[in-house]
């Protein structure tokens, strides 16, 4: 076997065991336990993305439940969370410390920040928009929630 191949099938383990362990394959820039894999996980997101990685891998990664882009699919599970939220109570205004799910609170934080400083690509801000999300966090300072 190539010595690159034998490598990039070691590594591939490597993810496999990974994703039993924590069950998915979104490994940490900054994997102490395998700083390894976490620069191949980065570096076959390059390569797919440069349309370099071949059909086979591609393939085997995707069966193993491999994301291209981890941050748009974390994005959109967050999301889902907040339209979850808005059926439940009737709003998107998740208190700063909801304690029913704190890391959906920090999330809305963000995404307000992100389009305060313009960092928010217009279809997400399209989407928030449509279920009902409020930028404006003054309005209800009083309350103890915020929008």
């Amino acid at each position: 076997m190539d010595p690159r191949e034998a490598s990039w099938q070691q590594m591939f383990e490597a993810l496999k065991a990974y994703k039993k362990e924590h069950g998915e394959c979104r490994v940490p820039r900054t994997y102490k336990s395998n700083p390894q894999l976490a620069k191949w996980v980065k570096q076959q997101r390059k390569v797919y993305s440069e349309q370099q990685l071949s059909v086979e891998r591609v393939k085997n990664l995707e069966q193993l439940g491999f994301e291209w882009n981890p941050n748009r699919t974390k994005w959109d599970e967050m999301f889902e969370a907040l339209h979850v939220y808005k059926k439940k109570h009737g709003d998107c205004r998740v208190p700063q410390r909801y304690e029913h799910n704190r890391q959906l609170a920090t999330w809305v934080n963000s995404q307000r920040r992100f389009y305060s400083r313009q960092q928010m690509s217009a279809d997400r801000i399209k989407r928030l928009q449509e279920i009902g999300f409020q930028w404006n966090t003054k309005a209800n300072a009083n309350s103890g929630s915020i929008e």
